[in-house]
């Protein structure tokens, strides 16, 4: 189907693969013949992941499998392989169901392998790309050389959307450690002359270095088996073994040991006889089961003085002829031959000079070979053990200290509760030629003498000290060489550990009664809010104090002054305080870290006391207000301390209310921590009295001391706000001869009464003052205090409502103001009240007052035209027009009428003896023209009313309309084609004043047909204030005008048919803006049609259309 472009503009969106056609269609609905079509390839989405491909099942495609699982710590001891299988795109469903293919998609993937420089560079042959489908094979990357490698997989399709790069690491080590190799280190070593027996013997302790050649992948472990032996046979049948079977009887109950990787050194102490069996794994081969003989130990010579070299050669036949000896720098011997090099330049040793000397300085490590030949140029070679020459006084090794438990750094100084372990070490680059042979180390304890210096092979010490003991230490330690020379030394000093538990506090509170401090008794309340903490000090590390409310509460330390005491400050009610002791060292009291809990009942302050007045037990009563009803008082007393009594006081007489007092219900707490409730209604006496001030009072006590119940004491007290009490149920005393009238409107009420006969009007309302002398009735209330009084006023006509009264004065002595309402025709009563605040108020006796009449309203008068005007202001045919007056109290005395210059026009009532409350006139115009109109009417009272003004505009003629059209050739235009502009130009009058509309439509069609008085039909619209309308582009339209005017009488229409063309038509051109027809790309196409019009008959293009050949998306 055809789809309109958006403009000149196609937009093409999200994934699509389209075929799509082009056309442009004229205003005169003429297209191309000739269709433009290029091929939309988009493809904006793509999983960010590998693993976002699925296919049709919904199961993931991508997937890379190692053929080898790799150990724990991800390495691999043989070479393996990577399949990798690479994800494809399925078919796009559309809207419609057809498929569509989306753009394909290459997987790339490279190996990379770390370099010696740490750089990873790619591995040859073993990086590629394919494209994955539900047949293509994977791709293998094989893994054949030890090293660290990374393998990259991504994929990009062909609109270049790309994935993220999938980065894994792989390590291989297939190479197993070499070379295994252990060393003995040891003085004092005696090898056995006979060659009978067999091993080298040592009688010290033996120091092992075990070590070994490994590949990438690092040390692992390593293991080692310990055999003893006993004789010469079972140590045969070891060193014939080739493999060796856990638990067999050959190995005597020796089990495998582990040497740690990071410190393959490991010590032999007990006397044992046999052979050492060693395994090394890797890290690769964590399950390697190699396992290699401990051929013989290293021998060494140690010297810590000069040492001379003697050497003696014998020969049999002919005779010593020349012995060399070269000093090498070798830890183990070397497989020297007599025709080595390195004998050209040794020294000769003469046996008739003075021996060699090793001097002490350098000194010396290596192993010493010399050569001997005869006289027939026969030679030999033979190889001392190390030797080791060094009188080097060790460096002061470095000293550490941990916790023993804990297993924490200690450092100087610092109170701990457990014991100290110390290790002094030499680092490498410190060890003396000789390498140390052991430490020693020497203490003292509080301030005493050293002790005897006490050998340690591994470096390590300890300060161990008894339960409830305290020590402060010093610890010494130096190293010991190989050569015996004892090294500097290093001190450790004040190390402090304390295992005493500190003593429990005191805590003590002010006993309110006897002033004096004591320990908190947990059934007594106190009005001291301070809790006094005392810590004890001992012999050990300083004690502090630490406490905290409540089991939920946070810990504080205490705040001690120079007599070890501190303050805790304690809540209202009920306080579970938990106190404990801990020294710097660490060690807590007998209760231990979570202390020892302590209720402490404190009442520092007042009951919390609300006195609530209430007028016939339910509304509130405010204080000072008068009432004849019964008034309460709602006593509510809340205390932590117990309740003891509450006082009742008017001023004069106090009522105590107490335990058994009938009304008094006192609640105790449901739990401890809560309130004492104590619950009373008080009511006030009904007597007439004035301004009484009641006071309520509420006290709590502490418990009665327990050997002198009756010494109970008023513990704290609260005092209500004074209450003002007013009582007065008296009526006051109101009659018609406390009365005396004034004046009506400022007129003696004995001179206007006798005109108020029926028929008097008055123009205003009537202003009456009454005074009221009630000044003999009113002592009594004066004495109550129930005064000002309040004054009614009320007449008979209820459809007239007199004023509310104004009143002044007082104490007996009142001047009522009040205004009758116009109109008002009856009786006015007056009664009196006085001012209750609670209850209804004592009234009076009603007195009733003067009869009168009064009229001060003002007549009114309106014009009512039988229809209204149009929105210009004028009628298009006869109208009438209604002229009415009224007045409601005395009636109407004329109406007057005015119309433009003409004489004015008076309406009187009929009859001049009855009372005439409306009038009216009436008149049709039916002559166009313009009528100005004025009504003004008075009253019988005289008033006038407000003049009411009308204005008629009648038109009743029909415009007739003419239309000139022209063009800059041809005057008048009757409607053929052209090429040039069309200027229309219409022409109308009329006496309300004329407004031109047109309307447009296809040749011959009609417009919406106008109603004569009606509104601008739809499609027609006002002709521009210059009076004509210029056609200047191409169109073919019927061009329709009418004249209307202001009274809206439309006139006859007239049409114009206007033909103009310009410009041709043309095939549409197609650009693409860039992107090339039939490729995929993944960003939105904006393709863009353009015409040069050379064809189109109308002038312009209407509209640029395209087609997708393959179906709705």
């Amino acid at each position: 189907s055809w789809k309109a472009a958006d403009g000149n503009k196609i937009y093409f969106r999200n994934d699509y693969n389209e075929d799509v056609i082009f056309k442009v269609e004229s205003l005169s609905g003429k297209t191309n013949t000739v269709l433009e079509q290029r091929e939309i390839k988009i493809q904006k989405t793509l999983p960010s992941a590998l693993t976002g491909f699925l296919d049709t099942s919904g199961n993931v495609i991508f997937s890379m499998t190692p053929s080898t699982e790799a150990n724990n710590l991800n390495w691999r001891n043989k070479a393996f392989n990577i399949s990798i299988v690479a994800p494809y795109r399925t078919m796009r469903v559309k809207a419609d169901g057809s498929l569509r293919e989306q753009a394909p998609l290459t997987t790339y993937y490279s190996l990379t392998k770390k370099n010696t420089e740490g750089e990873y560079v790619a591995v040859e042959g073993q990086s590629g790309s394919l494209m994955g489908s539900v047949s293509a094979s994977p791709a293998v990357v094989y893994v054949t050389e030890d090293g660290y490698y990374k393998l990259t997989v991504y994929a990009i399709d062909a609109a270049t959307n790309e994935t993220t790069h999938l980065v894994i690491d792989y390590q291989l080590d297939t190479t197993a450690p070499t070379n295994g190799r252990i060393y003995a280190d040891s003085s004092d070593v005696t090898q056995l002359l006979s060659q009978l027996t067999f091993g080298l013997f040592y009688r010290a302790d033996v120091r092992l270095r075990v070590d070994a050649d490994y590949n990438i992948s690092g040390k692992h472990k390593i293991e080692y088996l310990r055999v003893p032996v006993d004789t010469e046979e079972q140590l045969n049948t070891l060193k014939g073994l080739t493999s060796i079977t856990d638990g067999a009887d050959y190995l005597n109950g020796a089990v495998w040991q582990t040497v740690t990787a990071s410190n393959a050194v490991f010590y032999d102490f007990a006397e044992f006889r046999g052979l050492y069996f060693m395994v090394y794994a890797n890290t690769a081969t964590t399950n390697a089961n190699l396992r290699t003989l401990l051929e013989g130990m290293t021998l060494g010579w140690f010297f810590n003085e000069t040492v001379t070299l003697s050497i003696q050669a014998d020969t049999e036949i002919s005779g010593e002829d020349e012995i060399s000896y070269y000093l090498s720098g070798d830890e183990t011997a070397r497989n020297i031959q007599a025709n080595d090099s390195i004998w050209e330049a040794a020294p000769k040793y003469n046996k008739n000079n003075k021996p060699q000397i090793l001097a002490e300085s350098p000194y010396y490590r290596g192993i010493i070979y010399v050569r001997v030949r005869d006289k027939a140029g026969n030679m030999t070679v033979a190889a001392t053990k190390l030797v080791v020459v060094d009188a080097a006084e060790p460096a002061a090794p470095a000293v550490t200290a941990n916790t023993v438990v804990s297993k924490t750094n200690y450092s100087s100084g610092t109170w701990v509760n457990e014991d100290v372990e110390f290790t002094a070490a030499l680092a490498e680059n410190q060890q003396p030629l000789a390498r140390i042979e052991y430490y020693r180390y020497s203490y003292k304890i509080n301030d005493g003498s050293w002790s005897e210096w006490i050998d340690t092979a591994d470096g390590k010490a300890v300060m161990a000290v008894n339960d409830d003991e305290v020590n402060i230490a010093g610890f010494r330690f130096q190293a010991v060489s190989y050569t015996g020379i004892v090294g500097k030394i290093t001190e450790f000093n004040d190390v402090r550990i304390d295992k005493i538990k500190p003593a429990q506090a005191s805590i003590t509170i002010e006993n309110a009664i006897t002033q004096s401090e004591e320990e908190p008794n947990p059934d007594k309340w106190y009005k001291d809010n301070t809790l006094t903490v005392t810590v004890h000090q001992d012999t050990g590390s300083p004690v502090a104090a630490w406490y905290k409310l409540g089991a939920e509460g946070t810990w504080q330390q205490l705040e001690l002054n120079s007599e070890n005491t501190g303050s805790i400050t304690l809540n209202q009610g009920v306080n579970t305080v938990y106190i404990r002791t801990r020294d710097e060292a660490g060690n807590y009291d007998e209760n231990g870290e979570e202390g020892k809990s302590y209720i402490v009942l404190v009442d520092n302050g007042a009951p919390r006391l609300s006195v609530t007045p209430k007028v016939n037990g339910d509304t509130p009563y405010t204080d000072g207000g008068f009432t004849n009803q019964t008034v309460t008082l709602d006593i509510i007393s809340r205390s932590y301390a117990p309740f003891q009594k509450f006082e009742i006081s008017d001023g004069s007489t106090t009522t105590v209310i107490s335990a058994g007092s009938a009304g008094l219900t006192v609640t105790a707490p449901p739990e401890v921590g809560g309130d004492y409730v104590a619950v009373y209604t008080y009511t006030l006496p009904a007597v007439d009295t004035d301004r009484t001030d009641y006071i309520v009072t509420a006290f709590t006590s502490s418990i009665s001391d327990e050997e002198d119940p009756d010494s109970s004491y008023e513990y704290g007290e609260t005092a209500s706000s004074p209450i003002i009490y007013r009582y007065d149920d008296s009526a006051p005393q109101f009659s018609e001869e406390n009365i005396s009238y004034e004046t009506v409107n400022g007129d003696p009420l004995s001179r206007v009464y006798s005109f108020l006969t029926f028929g008097l009007f008055f123009k205003e309302a009537v202003r009456m003052k009454v005074i009221v002398d009630n000044s003999s009735q009113m002592e009594g209330n004066t004495a109550k205090g129930s005064t000002p009084l309040i004054f009614h006023v009320s007449g008979t006509d209820t459809e007239h409502d007199i004023t509310a009264p104004s009143i002044s004065g007082g104490e007996g002595l009142y001047i009522v103001t009040f205004t009758v309402p116009v109109g008002f025709i009856g009786d006015i009563s007056m009664y009196a009240e006085d001012t209750i605040s609670y209850g209804e108020n004592n009234k009076s006796a009603t007195v009733t007052l003067r009869q009168f009449v009064a009229d001060t309203e003002l007549p009114t008068v309106s014009f009512i035209p039988e229809s209204d005007a149009n929105a210009g202001g004028w009628y298009r045919e006869d109208v009438t027009v209604t002229v009415s007056a009224a007045d409601t109290l005395s009636g109407l005395y004329s109406m007057t009428i005015g119309e433009n210059t003409l004489a004015p026009v008076i309406i009187n009532p009929a009859d001049r003896n009855n009372k005439y409350n409306s009038l009216s006139w009436e008149k049709t115009f039916n002559t166009s023209g313009i009528y100005y109109l004025t009504a003004d009417a008075i009253d019988n009272a005289g008033n006038n009313a407000e003049q009411a003004a009308l204005t008629i505009r009648l038109d009743k003629e029909v415009p007739v309309l003419s239309l000139t059209a022209s063009t800059a050739s041809v005057n008048p235009y009757l409607g053929a084609w052209t090429t040039e502009d069309v200027t229309l130009t219409p022409s109308a009058s009329a006496v309300s004043g004329i407004s031109y509309y047109y309307a447009i439509t296809e040749p011959g069609a009609s417009p919406t047909a106008w109603v004569q008085g009606g509104a601008v039909p739809s499609g027609w619209q006002q002709l521009p204030a210059s009076g004509y309308i210029e056609i200047s582009g191409d169109t073919n339209k019927d061009y329709h005008f009418i004249a209307r005017s202001g009274s809206y009488n439309v006139s006859n229409v007239v049409t114009q048919e206007v033909r103009i063309s310009k410009t041709k038509a043309e095939a549409p051109y197609v650009n693409l803006n860039g992107y090339i027809a039939g490729s995929w790309v993944n960003q939105d196409i904006v393709i863009s049609l353009s015409t040069d019009g050379s064809n189109t008959p109308f002038g312009g293009t209407k509209e640029y259309q395209y087609s997708v050949s393959l179906g709705e998306d």
